[in-house]
């Protein structure tokens, strides 16, 4: 009966999955208990050349200061003394180290996400407007804080004197996480008696997504307070939506190091660019070299190609970067690039450039058309740092050195491997899962299109799941062709495990495919020449994983990536709606969910698989490529010991161990002071021996 819930699904609600218009509509995002990791790419790191000035600077070390005006109003206005802003020092209650104090925002989860701001002196304190908690005062009651959202916090700040600095900047951090709030700081030239001038903070992050913990604001305020001498600036928490309902706003901004300096000549920002009226390109983004795909998601057209941020060398695609570049120095520069540095295990590989842009005057922006890379396909297995940068005649590269290259908001990942294949960058957000699909029969989809000429073998499947979620969920993988599964035809291949609490600490669910009819569970996967049916070769293919929670007693939590632009390459069942969804409305909270192939070369020795040379026993071992760490799961119960053995290609005998060959039981082996490379590993008990493939890669 379940095999055939999903299919029926989608039958009867009239989704067509071939190069016809796909009918996925957009679903009503809804309220979330955040248990993802709070960095969000979308708003672009600073560039600049120079030192700049401090004019004037405020960082909470003493507490909101006196002179500062902090008021609160309920959602039509009134005011309201309870919605205000709070200040977090080292002596408060709580103190600095926590962040929100809300149901939704972290406090409640297990473990705890509610992290504070990573701002350069959070250590001395920092504010915090907690919409969160004010509405429901760290309970699952909406309503029942001490300032039921919808709700508005102003902090206002003393008199600044700007009369002889006509080209000043504005610089801050803060952090927010939003439902359906708006974050603002504006300006006033007559000492706050009025307010003409704002500018939004981060309006590229949507609905239920987060800033990093250390987003840095920096703009070029000169021709709003530059020279004035009655200058105050307020920062706005509004918690409204156009709906007007009870949970608008939702859920908190925090604030720190606030200056005012001196406008440097050289200052670059990544920031979104207005297509046209509502349509929006994000800050930077990575472009695919594969073929474009009709969807009638916005009334027709082509749309795509998917972007798979993890890959194969096999099915690996061209890569190019694109971005929207804005002056916000006080000098207009000659020759802006974009350049974007790619570093494989921590050393430079390449750096891919645009043409340059000959003039960018001081406030103007060049548009992703004018700012787009040549593609650039990786040939060698591992992990790609792509960093993007700015330069200029006035800007070097080797004067804007990249945040870091651990996950910053300026660096996207793409991981090739032997077998692995799926759309997300290896970040994890967010979940997604039966929580919000719906409790049983609720499903995930995700779109897989064959590089021409190249032939593979899906082998099996691979589920990212939250580690803080409960074991016992089922999930049912199952394998379409694009036209097999608009018509109703069976899946090609399939495979099902019920979640353990080994693969809830492992962070995924893996499942190799496997049909009875035929004793195997490989399935071929090719890009035909031609296809009679369609005018684009049908070479596409749908993994979907359905999930049954028990009826929520053991609830299913997807991994979600959300760090570029959801690829509409994937869909979202809800059970309870029978209807599939594209996305959720001004969302990214179904992006790019970890749902991944796992492929092989489709040749005769793929029968054996890329990783199994020699296979007498049911083992499986995770990760492979591995950094260090690999887990063996014997999955029969023989209750022997195993002798376990690690050669490297010259056949040197590098690492022995024995384990306990118990169903059900993980034996796990610390490979982290291996070189990288392939090793052979060997597995002998029960009178069998093993063989299979290890890739060691730091």
């Amino acid at each position: 009966m379940r095999r055939n819930y999903v299919i029926a699904a989608m039958l009867a609600s009239g989704l067509a999955f071939a190069q016809d218009p796909v009918k996925a509509p957009e679903a009503q995002a809804q309220l979330e208990v955040f248990d993802g990791v709070d960095k969000l790419d979308g708003v672009g790191p600073i560039f600049i050349d120079g030192k700049e000035t401090t004019i004037w600077s405020e960082d909470f070390g003493s507490g909101i200061p006196s002179g500062w005006t902090n008021t609160g109003f309920t959602g039509t206005g009134a005011p309201s003394s309870n919605a205000l802003w709070e200040y977090r020092g080292p002596n408060t209650n709580p103190d600095n180290t926590v962040g929100s104090r809300g149901q939704f925002s972290g406090i409640n989860n297990n473990p705890p996400t509610n992290q504070p701001i990573n701002s350069p002196t959070a250590a001395n304190g920092f504010v915090i407007f907690d919409s969160d908690y004010l509405d429901n005062g760290g309970t699952p009651n909406f309503g029942s804080g001490a300032s039921p959202a919808p709700h508005i916090g102003t902090l206002e700040s003393g008199v600044i004197n700007l009369a002889n600095d006509p080209d000043v900047i504005i610089e801050f951090f803060s952090y927010f996480r939003t439902f359906g709030s708006r974050h603002f700081v504006a300006f006033s030239t007559d000492g706050g008696t009025t307010y003409p001038d704002s500018i939004q903070i981060a309006p590229s992050v949507g609905i239920n997504d987060a800033t990093p913990r250390d987003h840095r604001t920096l703009a070029n305020v000169s021709s709003i307070i530059g020279g004035q001498s009655n200058v105050r600036i307020k920062f706005i928490y509004e918690g409204l939506n156009n709906n007007g309902t009870v949970d608008d706003g939702y859920y908190f901004w925090m604030l720190d190091d606030v200056a005012i300096k001196t406008a440097p000549h050289t200052l670059f920002s990544f920031e979104r660019f207005e297509v046209q009226p509502g349509e929006f390109a994000p800050a930077y983004d990575v472009l695919a070299d594969n073929p474009e795909v009709y969807y009638n998601f916005f009334g027709g057209g082509m749309i795509g190609p998917a972007k798979y941020g993890t890959s194969t060398l096999r099915e690996n695609r061209g890569i190019a970067f694109d971005a929207n570049v804005r002056n916000i120095g006080k000098s207009p520069q000659t020759n802006v690039k974009l350049e974007v540095e790619v570093y494989r295990g921590g050393s430079l590989e390449t750096t891919l450039s645009t043409p340059p842009v000959s003039l960018l005057p001081s406030m103007d922006i060049a548009p992703f058309s004018v700012l787009t890379t040549s593609f650039w396909t990786p040939t060698q297995k591992g992990i790609y740092a792509c960093v993007f940068k700015v330069s200029s005649d006035s800007l070097s590269l080797a004067d804007n050195s990249s945040d870091n290259l651990n996950e910053q908001p300026d660096t996207i990942f793409i991981t090739i491997s032997d077998d692995s294949w799926g759309h997300d960058f290896r970040r994890f957000n967010n979940t997604i899962g039966t929580a919000q699909l719906g409790d049983d029969g609720s499903a995930i989809a995700v779109r897989y299109e064959v590089v021409e000429g190249v032939r593979d073998q899906a082998i099996g499947a691979f589920l990212g799941i939250s580690t803080n979620m409960q074991p016992g969920g089922l999930v049912e993988f199952k394998l379409y062709r694009n036209l097999d599964l608009q018509t109703g035809m069976p899946p090609i291949a399939s495979g099902s495990k019920t979640i353990s609490a080994a693969d809830v600490t492992n962070g995924f669910v893996e499942v190799d495919f496997y049909d009875p009819a035929t004793n195997s569970g490989h399935a071929d996967m090719e890009y035909p020449s031609s296809n009679p049916v369609t005018a684009l070769p049908d070479s596409a293919f749908w993994l979907v994983a359905e999930f049954f929670s028990n009826s929520g007693a053991n609830p299913i939590l997807v991994r979600n990536d959300r760090t570029t632009e959801p690829p509409l390459q994937a869909l979202m069942y809800i059970s309870d709606q029978n209807t599939w969804f594209s996305r959720y409305t001004a969302s990214r909270n179904f992006a790019r969910p970890h749902l991944r192939l796992q492929t092989c070369s489709s040749t005769d020795a793929c029968n054996l698989s890329v990783d199994r040379i020699e296979t007498n026993h049911n083992i499986k071992f995770f990760p492979n490529p591995t950094s260090g760490r690999i887990m063996l799961d014997f999955t029969e119960a023989k209750g022997q010991d195993a002798r376990i053995t690690l050669t490297d290609m010259n056949g040197k005998v590098v690492l022995v161990e024995d384990a306990r060959t118990v169903a059900g039981a993980q034996h796990q082996m610390d490979l982290g002071r291996m070189a990288s490379g392939m090793y052979i590993m060997t597995i002998e008990f029960g009178g069998k021996k093993s063989t299979y493939k290890v890739s060691v890669e730091k």
